[in-house]
Formats: structure tokens, sequence, C-alpha cells
């Protein structure tokens, strides 16, 4: 099957399948009439993105030798405050055997 499909704006996709394995000459994304060679016609809409807080990257694989391996954390604070919590209790347990 061949899928036309369009971008509306931000939050809406329309997509037209086509009635054969090749598109229609007049297959629109609108496209749902066997007269454009289509038979079936969706409207996405998103909502997902009005919460969604990660960066949007994509790698088309061009460049083989580019490392993919990079890592963003920006709202990962969880790991120091488990390591001050780490320290402090060390710290504490050394001035108690110090001490005693």
């Amino acid at each position: 099957k061949c899928w036309v499909y369009e971008r509306r704006d931000l939050t809406s996709i329309t997509l037209s399948r086509s009635a054969g394995s090749a598109c229609g000459f007049n297959q629109t994304s609108e496209s749902y009439k066997a007269e454009d060679g289509a038979d079936l016609a969706i409207t996405l809409t998103e909502a997902e993105r009005i919460h969604d807080d990660c960066p949007i990257r994509y790698d088309d694989g061009r460049n083989v030798f580019v490392d993919l391996e990079e890592f963003n954390f920006y709202y990962g604070k969880s790991s120091v405050v488990q390591l001050n919590k780490f320290f402090l209790s060390f710290l504490f347990f050394l001035l108690f055997i110090l001490f005693n």
C-alpha cells in the first residue's frame, strides 16, 4: 500500500491509503474516494507534545562514524541528592568513631 501523509499543524496529521499498491495520480492526504485512487483517510491528533519536555533529535544515518551515545540529563538531580546523603552519613559515622 502507498500512504500519503501531511502534517497540517503542530498537533494534526492527515493520512490517505491507496486502493492498490501504488499511489493514485490525484491522491492527496485527504483522499478517501476510489476516483482519487484511495480507500481510507485518517486524521490524527497528537496530544502528548503538550507535556513533552524531551528534546527532539533525529539521526538519518548518513554518517556512520558519529557517536550517538550522548546523554543529556536536564532534570537529573536525584543522584546528586543521594550522593549528598551518603556523604553526610559517612561523615557522621567518622565523627562517631573519632569521638568514642
